[in-house]
C-alpha cells in the first residue's frame, strides 16, 4: 500500500497549520499514515510525522515486525527485557525524548485530542509544546479512498456476501447459530485460501433471532434457530485491514403480519437509502430517506439508531449517516446502509450493505436477496 500521497496531504496540513510536528496514537491512524498494524494495542505504539520524516515508536516485541512493513523514514525502539534495558523501557519516555530532538519552530504539536492520554498531554505541556488537535484532519483524509483501498474493500465485500449467503443457506430449525455462522465463515475461508494468498483475511458474525432481534446490539446467544421467527444475520470481512459489511433479516417457516410488515419495512427503508447516496447532499439525506419510509409505515419510534456509518479500517468511521450531519457525500466515501426497526417483545429487522459513492450516484459493494420471499425457507423443503 502506498502511502505517500497521504503522507502529502497531512503535510499540507502540518504547514498550513503551522505545526512542527504532528503526534499520532490511534491504531488505524498509524496505519493509514504508515501501512503498519500490530496484532493487540497493549503497548503503546506512536508516529511522529514532520515536514521531512516520520518516526514509528515500537515496543521490542514489534521490531522486526515494523521494520518488514512499515513505511516510515525511522524506526525507534524501547524494550520490556532486561538484555535491552539499558536502550530504554519507558514508551513515554522514548516518544518525549524524541519531540525533545524535534527543532522549534512554532513551538506546536499537532495531536489527536479525542486520543491522547491527559497525562501524555501535560507531559508535552509542561516540556513548553502547544498542542493543537489534528485528529479531525485524518479523519478527513481517510473519508475518501483511493484505488488501492477500493480494491481491498471490493475483495471484502465479495467474502462478505459469500458468508452471509452460505450461513443463510445453511439454516435449520434446531441448530445453533454458532453453527449456522461457521458454514459462511468456512465458505470465506475457502475462498480467501484460493483467491488471496497472502492477504490477511478476518471474518466476524453476529446472528440474534425472536425476541432477542429487538436489541440492536447483541451477542450471538447460542439457542437454537426455531421457526416462524425473524432471525438477523450480521457479518463483517476485512482484506488487509479494509471491511466491508453485509447483513439480512430472514425466517424459517411463515411469519406473522407484524412480522412481515417490519421485514418489508426495513427492506425499503434501506432501499430508499441506497439510491438516494449521491454526491454533494449531506448525510443527513440519507437518514432522512430511510427514516421517511419507517416513519410512514407506522414505526419511527422504534428506528433508534443512525442509518449507517462509513467503513475502511475500523469496523465504524466516518463517516456517519445521521439525521444531523450536514457533511457533504464526496466519491470515494463507503459506508453501511442499515436501517433497522427493533420491536421490543415482537423482533426486530434490519437489512445492510456497504456502499461506494461515485463521482455520479453509488455503487454496491455487497449484494444478496433481499426480499421476503427469497429470505424464507419452508422447513418441509430444507428438512
Amino acid at each position: 500500500m502506498d502511502v505517500s500521497r497521504r503522507l502529502v496531504g497531512i503535510r499540507r496540513h502540518i504547514d498550513r497549520e503551522q505545526l512542527d510536528a504532528l503526534v499520532v496514537l490511534q491504531p488505524a491512524a498509524i496505519q493509514y499514515l504508515s501501512t503498519f498494524k500490530a496484532t493487540a494495542y497493549s503497548r503503546p505504539i506512536t508516529l511522529i510525522v514532520t515536514r521531512d520524516r516520520e518516526v514509528l515508536i515500537v515496543p521490542g516485541l514489534e521490531e522486526i515486525h515494523a521494520a518488514e512493513t512499515a513505511r516510515v523514514s525511522e524506526i525507534r525502539v524501547y524494550y520490556e527485557h532486561p538484555d535491552k534495558a539499558a536502550a530504554g523501557t519507558d514508551s513515554r519516555k522514548c516518544l518525549l525524548d524524541l519531540i525533545g530532538s524535534l527543532p522549534r519552530h512554532q513551538g506546536t504539536l499537532g495531536i489527536e485530542a479525542g486520543v491522547m492520554p491527559y497525562e501524555l498531554a501535560t507531559s508535552l505541556e509542561e516540556s513548553g509544546w502547544k498542542l493543537k488537535d489534528a485528529g479531525g484532519e485524518i479523519v478527513r483524509l481517510r473519508e475518501r479512498k483511493d484505488e488501492a483501498e477500493l480494491a481491498l474493500i471490493r475483495k471484502a465485500g465479495m467474502l462478505v456476501s459469500l458468508g452471509v449467503g452460505r450461513s443463510i443457506e445453511a439454516a435449520r430449525p434446531g441448530l445453533s447459530p454458532l453453527e449456522v455462522e461457521q458454514v459462511g465463515h468456512l465458505a470465506v475461508i475457502k475462498e480467501a485460501s484460493r483467491t488471496l494468498p497472502g492477504s490477511v483475511v478476518g471474518s466476524i458474525s453476529v446472528t440474534v433471532a425472536g425476541k432477542g432481534a429487538a436489541l440492536p446490539h447483541q451477542f450471538t446467544i447460542n439457542d437454537p434457530l426455531v421457526a416462524q421467527e425473524l432471525i438477523v444475520h450480521s457479518r463483517q470481512v476485512d482484506v488487509d485491514g479494509y471491511r466491508a459489511e453485509c447483513e439480512r433479516t430472514y425466517a424459517i417457516g411463515d411469519l406473522t403480519s407484524r412480522h412481515r410488515d417490519i421485514f418489508q419495512l426495513a427492506i425499503e427503508a434501506e432501499w430508499a437509502g441506497i439510491t438516494a447516496v449521491r454526491p454533494g447532499i449531506p448525510c443527513s439525506a440519507i437518514d432522512d430517506a430511510c427514516r421517511d419510509v419507517i416513519r410512514k409505515g407506522g414505526y419511527a419510534e422504534y428506528f433508534v439508531h443512525r442509518t449507517g456509518h462509513g467503513l475502511g479500517l475500523e469496523p465504524h468511521e466516518a463517516p456517519y449517516l445521521r439525521w444531523d450531519n450536514d457533511a457533504l457525500l464526496e466519491p470515494g466515501m463507503v459506508f453501511s446502509i442499515e436501517p433497522g426497526i427493533y420491536v421490543p417483545g415482537l423482533g426486530g429487522a434490519r437489512h445492510s450493505d456497504t456502499v461506494l459513492v461515485t463521482e455520479t450516484g453509488h455503487e454496491l459493494l455487497t449484494e444478496f436477496p433481499r426480499e421476503l420471499q427469497q429470505l424464507t425457507m419452508r422447513p418441509e423443503e430444507i428438512g
